[in-house]
């Protein structure tokens, strides 16, 4: 059960808040959620059965690597009014390995943090004849996931596993926090039997119950009144695993989900209202992170004054401050809208490097310093899941991005991408719902789309054949929007990534003088190339050419048709791929055999290929163009066309054009 792999590191942050009233409290933006593999423990898992070795994959699941037989998970909230130091997380999960594929689930990752602590971990295999083999001091190591934000990971090996071995293992975990703000998984990436989740809260907390159930497998859940609180228990039986269908929605949208979220804390007489309404969650974050940073901001008004210089008009002033915390503010990946302990905007000014609520921040009391208003916006990344809207949770949330309004128009900043010119948004967070940060008035709203032709990659190839059979000549690529986007983030010098995708796009070619120029601010890359035909492919006589590449040919990305699709298409977002091929030949040349024109259109978008040649200018032109125009496709019918479309264009990019001397 390979944690990380599955539902990310520990996304959301951990740090320490004032609460009105004197108390210090640690509010662990908790990402429980992130932690639904991670096993948490007491000792008191039901007994192993015979049943537990002789069960099998299930009839709706034949194929079923592992088996999930039971899983449990139990939180119990810090009660501060009987002066409790923790709360405390504790999970027990059993599977069968039922095959070979399996046997990976026999190593396990599970991220803590300072404030997420682990204080157990136990472990077994169970093998059919009997024996059972206790998971070694030995089997275990540790290591960093961040130095700055002391987050770790502990691996786990278990020990002879095999195909019908029962793994199990029970996990504690101590937080500071009485705050829970994301759901438990009872799914898994396999079939589960049976699993469990408690929630025990105090009476000093007010909460609120929800859940998702993607699959309609049927939560049941009961609540029970104790003298110290109240226990929310909920469970299910016979969980289908979590497809894994190819540009499927994220785990978090289809997993089987239940959690609670805490409203309200009182205090004595004093009650302590926290996420109980958009308002109320906005006042908290602001009260408990934003202030303390914003009050901090020595050295901020003087930086801004050096970043616009003799800039006058407003929006050129917001372009350049934006740049300089894009650019001069390294950019730590650590998500969520609340700070680090110990975040001032003085520190992060003074060490040049920060996260994205941390970018947020300075650029907005940068632009302020400039006399320019703007507003935080909280941000989801559509990879992460959907937000629940009447749900007032920050931990939705992995971006803050600043609004500004320029001309009579909002545009949003986010200089938490390096490569995201002024006034776009990545793809992760395009389309999604997102709250316009108030502590009196705070508004959803869905964040602005750019359309889909703009998301464009558009090549032209122009080959010569000599009279030695050899093709040669030049090739130009042109990148925009979130293509151009995505090149522009890359890590890797762009010259080597795309020298090597050249290389793997255009096989039998030599590829030289590769010139790539990028533009941060339209966005825009441009390569352009000279390549020849290797001599070992050289044949003299004929030469055999793929004119779809190299953007194609295209494979069909979407292999089971409908009635075998379980899940919604999600792509990464929608475009447009262009290519243009133009092949002169010699004297006493032809061509033997080409492609065809093709023409398809439908609601999720269309391809068009045309093609023409003139044997008197013995040249031969081909043009193919397919645009996706929906980044979701959610009914039967979109699935359907977009399918037949990536069959069409399948078909059509596998066309070769053959040239022969005659």
């Amino acid at each position: 059960m390979v944690l990380i792999g599955r539902y990310g590191t520990l996304r959301r942050r951990c740090g320490p808040v004032a609460q009105p009233g004197g108390i210090l409290l640690t509010a662990t933006v908790l990402l429980v959620g992130a932690l639904a593999g991670a096993t948490a423990g007491r000792a008191d898992l039901p007994p192993i059965s015979a049943a537990d070795f002789a069960a099998t994959a299930p009839a709706s699941d034949p194929h079923a690597a592992t088996l999930v037989l039971f899983k449990r998970a139990e939180f119990r909230l810090r009660d501060l009014s009987r002066q409790e130091q923790s709360s405390s997380l504790t999970e027990e999960v059993r599977l069968k390995v039922l095959d070979r594929r399996g046997l990976e689930r026999g190593e396990l990752e599970i991220p803590h943090s300072r404030s997420l602590r682990l204080d157990s971990l136990t472990g077994r295999t169970r093998l059919a004849d009997g024996r059972v083999v206790p998971l070694s001091k030995a089997a275990k190591y540790e290591r960093r996931l961040s130095a700055n934000h002391k987050t770790w990971v502990t691996a786990v090996a278990f020990p002879a596993v095999e195909v019908g071995a029962i793994l199990e293992y029970e996990a504690s975990f101590f937080f500071d926090s009485f705050l829970v703000l994301e759901p438990w998984y009872l799914s898994d990436t396999a079939p589960v039997v049976y699993s469990e989740v408690e929630f025990v809260v105090p009476n000093s907390l007010k909460a609120r119950t929800w859940g998702r159930d993607a699959f309609q497998v049927g939560v049941q859940t009961e609540q029970s009144l104790t003298p110290t609180g109240m226990r929310v228990r909920a469970w299910a039986k016979n969980l289908p695993a979590v497809p894994d269908e190819a540009l499927s929605l994220p785990f978090e949208d289809l997993a089987t989900q239940y959690g609670i979220l805490t409203t309200a804390y009182q205090s004595f007489e004093q009650v302590e209202v926290l996420f109980e309404t958009w308002q109320s969650a906005c006042k908290l974050i602001d009260d408990w992170y934003y202030d303390h940073a914003r009050n901090r901001d020595k050295g901020v008004k003087q930086k801004a004054r050096e970043v616009v210089g003799a800039l006058r008009e407003p929006r050129q002033q917001a372009e350049a401050l934006y740049r300089f915390v894009r650019d001069q503010i390294h950019n730590e990946d650590d998500p969520g809208v609340t700070l680090a302990d110990d975040t001032t905007l003085e520190k992060v000014l003074a060490e040049a490097s920060a996260d994205s609520a941390e970018k947020a921040l300075l650029l907005q009391d940068l632009l302020a310093a400039a006399r320019i208003e703007s507003r935080l916006v909280w941000a989801n990344e559509r990879p992460t899941g959907l937000v629940v809207p009447d749900l007032p949770n920050p931990a939705w949330f992995e971006r803050v991005l600043v609004a500004v309004e320029l001309g009579g128009a909002r545009v949003y900043l986010d200089p938490s991408q390096p490569g995201l010119p002024f006034g776009w948004l990545s793809a992760e967070v395009e389309g999604e719902t997102a709250v316009l940060f108030d502590t009196k008035k705070p508004e959803l709203l869905t964040l602005p789309v750019r359309a889909a032709d703009a998301n464009r990659r558009g090549v032209s190839l122009v080959l010569t054949i000599d009279g030695e059979g050899r093709a040669s000549g030049d090739g130009e690529l042109v990148l925009g929007g979130q293509q151009a986007v995505a090149a522009l983030n890359d890590p890797e010098p762009l010259d080597k990534t795309w020298q090597k995708w050249l290389a793997d796009r255009l096989p039998g070619f030599t590829v030289s003088a590769l010139q790539v120029t990028p533009n941060a601010e339209l966005p825009e890359v441009k390569l352009h190339w000279s390549l020849s035909q290797r001599a070992e492919e050289v044949l003299g006589d004929e030469v055999t050419l793929t004119p779809s590449r190299p953007l194609g040919p295209l494979s069909q990305p979407l292999a089971l048709d409908v009635r075998q699709r379980t899940t919604p298409v999600l792509l990464p977002f929608a475009g447009s791929d262009e290519v243009s091929f133009d092949v002169t030949y010699p004297a006493g040349w032809r061509v033997d055999s080409g492609p065809v024109g093709a023409m398809t259109s439908s609601d999720v978008g269309s391809l068009r290929v045309e093609v023409h040649a003139d044997e008197t200018a013995r040249t031969m032109h081909y043009h193919r163009r397919l645009d996706v125009i929906k980044r979701e496709a959610r009914s039967a019918d979109e699935y359907t066309h977009l399918r037949a479309l990536y069959a069409a264009a399948e078909k059509s990019d596998a066309q070769a054009v053959a040239l022969a001397h005659h």
